[in-house]
């Protein structure tokens, strides 16, 4: 029985000191993720040292020429009609325009991920509103109306544009990397208890202070070895494997593979560079507790001299003082770790992050090889499913793209869906990208992002694609009101505020809901189907007129409402009462 309980407290020993080690690991790398990796500051000195601005901006440039150039071509027409408009996009991207956008997405983005901002970024569109077209005199009807409307747009949030083409997807993935930071922010500190907590039961465990400072050095010895061996794997992979690796993500981004390559380099060398010197510190501590080690019996001795044997009654005290302070340590630590998973899910609740994770749990992609008689075919098979119903989605566009491995051909192949919501493809063995087309794209469904498929087995890779439905709250259920607002004379009131309170329903989920009037006296919301109250704002209310009352509006799916409002001029103030002014009194006095 007594081997038995040695023999367990060995291995409990040593368990605890496995765990304390890996658990150091951990909170020593995400502290250094979230100070390198997730500082927007880290990521502006990469922007620049890649230039980024200018790589960004010819894209744009080049893109948009080859927009309005095959536009010309195919409708010449229709590109006369709107010249003008093409002509104020093509000048209002400008390297400035672009700089200030990518700084704003940037810095926008942290403030999304870390919570600050419910959100994604806005992207600034100002210089529409100095461009001014020529021959404005000339124009007349849509075109004109279009022009002006386009040239007063300042701003336009990411949400609205993902939503606007269907790309909920893309969403999607801003929330799994919203997660994934909230996790890597919440990492250090629980981590951090974690260790103080084992390292109490360390303490415990040993039966010496020798054996608790060699537990102390071994579990810093451990945590530098992984730390080692992490800094090193990671300048391995950044310099041999990355260059391969990062082929499949140029094929998804319109950058070149050198830029990525060179930034990712950036990210993954700080992180490396990090972890070796966390693994130099470890080992100097390790060092310092191994050179107490061998001291610890001189300063034993030497103490022991020093002092005289306490009594029995005074060492009794002390060793309930001793357990009493490792009962406290022991509750805090226990208490403190509660703490942190009751504010973690708390914060995925707040955040609306718990739904990432049970979405997740779930895939969307189930992959099957059948073996062919031919052992020189890989085909690739893809059945595009809806999630909900179970039934097959068909007429759907599925792209292909890719070089084979051996032979080095280029595929870039669209096929649609048959009946049965099957496309079928022969290729060849390496690594392909399967993409969907968003304009072909079933109306209703969220497309999905593209993905990548490794060709190793000879045979048909059977992959069946779940679709999922666009949710209720992303469906264009919205009206447009329009409130109008004049003065006594019937004349339009402009620039005056009018803010729709309270948690409102409107595209991209907003925090705050308002719009100013224009030069016709009206201001313009979209919001989704429900009711809702104007109000007119005391701080910027003209004090000419009397502040109106909230107006009730109901907004009705694809149809715009308008809301009349007359102003009237605040009453007059009351005339104050004079004050009596004493009259003298007349007469003549009696004599006595």
């Amino acid at each position: 029985m007594k081997q038995y309980i040695e023999r367990t407290k060995k291995i409990n020993y040593i368990a605890s000191l496995i765990l304390a080690g890996m658990v150091l690991f951990i909170a020593l790398s995400t502290f250094g993720i979230n100070k390198l990796l997730l500082n927007p500051g880290f990521h502006k000195q990469l922007f620049v040292k890649n230039d980024l601005y200018a790589q960004t901006y010819h894209v744009i440039k080049n893109s948009m020429d080859g927009f309005i150039d095959g536009f010309k071509k195919n409708s010449p027409k229709d590109y006369e009609q709107h010249k003008d408009i093409f002509s104020m996009i093509e000048k209002s991207v400008t390297p400035e325009m672009v700089s200030s956008n990518l700084d704003n997405i940037r810095e926008d983005s942290f403030q999304y991920f870390n919570g600050k901002r419910m959100f994604l970024p806005d992207i600034y569109l100002g210089s529409f509103a100095k461009y001014e077209p020529e021959n404005t005199k000339e124009k007349a009807g849509d075109n004109k109306l279009s022009v002006e409307t386009i040239s007063k747009i300042e701003k336009i949030n990411l949400s609205a544009i993902l939503l606007y083409i269907n790309r909920s997807d893309i969403t999607d993935q801003f929330v799994i990397i919203k997660l994934i930071y909230y996790i890597l922010s919440s990492s250090p500190d629980f981590a951090l208890l974690v260790f103080l907590f084992l390292l109490l039961f360390g303490i415990l465990s040993s039966r010496s202070a020798k054996e608790m400072l060699k537990w102390i050095q071994t579990v810093f010895i451990f945590a530098g070895v992984l730390t080692l061996l992490s800094g090193v794997g990671l300048m391995i992979y950044s310099w041999l494997f990355l260059p391969a690796n990062v082929k499949f993500i140029a094929m998804s981004l319109p950058i070149r593979a050198e830029v990525i390559i060179s930034y990712m380099r950036d990210c993954i060398i700080n992180i490396s560079v990090y972890l070796l010197v966390c693994s130099a510190m470890a080992a100097v501590f390790s060092f310092l507790m191994k050179h107490l080690e061998k001291r610890l019996p001189s300063i034993l001795s030497r103490a022991a001299s020093d002092t005289k044997a306490p009594e029995p009654s005074k060492k009794s005290w002390r060793m309930v003082l001793g357990y009493t302070a490792f009962v406290v340590l022991f509750l805090g630590l226990i208490s403190g770790m509660t703490y942190k998973v009751y504010a973690f899910k708390s914060g995925l609740d707040s955040r609306d992050l718990s739904t990432v994770l049970d979405k997740m749990k779930t895939t969307n992609k189930v992959t099957q090889v059948i073996s062919a008689k031919n052992d020189t075919i890989y085909a690739l098979q893809i059945k595009l499913v809806d999630a909900q119903r179970g039934t097959a989605v068909t007429n759907t566009p599925i792209n292909i793209t890719g070089t084979s491995a051996l032979l080095k051909k280029e595929f870039n192949e669209t096929v649609p869906t048959d009946e049965q919501g099957i496309t079928k493809f022969i290729l060849d063995e390496g690594t392909f990208r399967v993409s969907f087309i968003q304009s072909d794209f079933p109306a209703g469904f969220q497309i999905p992002s593209p993905f990548f498929i490794d060709l190793k087995t000879a045979g048909t890779t059977i992959i069946t694609v779940n679709i999922d439905k666009i949710p209720e709250i992303h469906k264009q259920n919205w009206g447009i009101a329009e409130i109008e607002v004049l003065d006594k004379d019937n004349n339009p009131v402009p620039e005056l505020q009018v803010t729709i309170p309270g948690l409102v329903s409107a595209p991209g989920n907003p925090d705050s809901v308002f719009s100013k009037t224009n030069s016709e006296g009206i201001a313009v919301f979209k919001l989704n189907e429900g009711n809702y109250a104007a109000v007119f704002t005391e701080a910027d209310f003209p004090k000419k007129y009397q502040l109106p009352s909230p107006v009730s509006i109901f907004i009705t799916p694809n149809t715009i409402t308008r809301y009349t409002i007359r102003l009237a001029e605040p009453p007059p103030p009351k005339p104050q009462p004079k004050p009596a002014t004493p009259v003298p009194r007349t007469g003549t006095k009696k004599r006595s």
